[in-house]
Parts: structure tokens; sequence; C-alpha cells
């Protein structure tokens, strides 16, 4: 069952925290925010390298290309991840569901996230599988996108 205690607006600061190992938790204050415009991760495979295989198996084209968030820490102006945070989960914290997964950071020191929606989703692609647990809130339903 969702917990949907607060509705947060989109322009709200959410308090989040980020997991980065099984021993340690790090809390943050952060805005979680669409990309705008949102990142074209189709452009950002080389074709040379064949990683455009990768794109067109999620079905991203130039015209219909990949997206995700892009999260930040506005009080400070250090990196939002630290070196081996891709992977981390997300959680919105007064909610407690898991947002996404940290992959990667922009060259302004956001960090960027894919919904677990997506990662659900491709799991069960695979895996034909729906996961049940743990449970996932999408950014949409609690205001956040």
């Amino acid at each position: 069952m969702r917990r949907k205690n607060r509705v947060a607006n989109k322009d709200d600061t959410c308090h989040a925290q980020m997991r980065r190992s099984a021993t340690r938790w790090t809390e943050t204050s952060q805005r979680t925010v669409p990309a705008g415009p949102p990142l074209d991760l189709y452009r950002w495979m080389d074709p040379k390298k064949n990683e455009n295989q990768v794109a067109e198996s999620y079905g991203f084209t130039q015209e219909k290309p990949g997206r995700c968030f892009v999260v930040s820490n506005p009080r400070y102006q250090e990196s939002f991840l630290d070196s081996g945070d891709s992977g981390s989960i997300l959680i919105h914290d007064p909610l407690g569901t898991q947002l996404g997964l940290l992959f990667g950071e922009t060259g302004a020191k956001q960090g960027l996230m894919i919904p677990m929606g997506v990662i659900f989703g491709d799991i069960k692609k695979v895996t034909g599988k729906q996961v049940v647990w743990p449970e996932y809130c999408d950014p949409a339903e609690i205001g956040l996108a």
C-alpha cells in the first residue's frame, strides 16, 4: 500500500535520502525536477562503439529520445554524487518510497536519475516477472513531475 501522506509541488524543496551503502545513509535537501529540456540519452550513444544498439533496444530514437531526471542540492555547489555512488537509490524521505536509480552526473554537478518505474519495467521485460516489493511511487503521483 502506497503512503501518500504529503503531496509535494514539483517546485518544492523535498527531503530525500540517498542510499550509498548497506551501512550508511546520507540525508540531503534537494529538488527533484525533470531536466529542462529533458536530456536526450539517444545522442549520448556512440555509433562507433555499437552503443546505438542499446538505445534502439529500448526504443530510443532521435524523434523519441530517452529521458531522465536531474537532481541537485541547491544549498551547496559541491557535486551531488561522490565517486562510487552510481547505482545508488534515491528515496523520498516523507514517503519512504524509491524514486529512482542514480547513474551519473552532469557537468554542473547535478545527479542523473532513472525513475524506478523504468527500472522495474526493464526487469519485467527481461524476466517476465512483476516487481511487487520494494514499494515504488512514481514521481508524478506525488507531484514531483
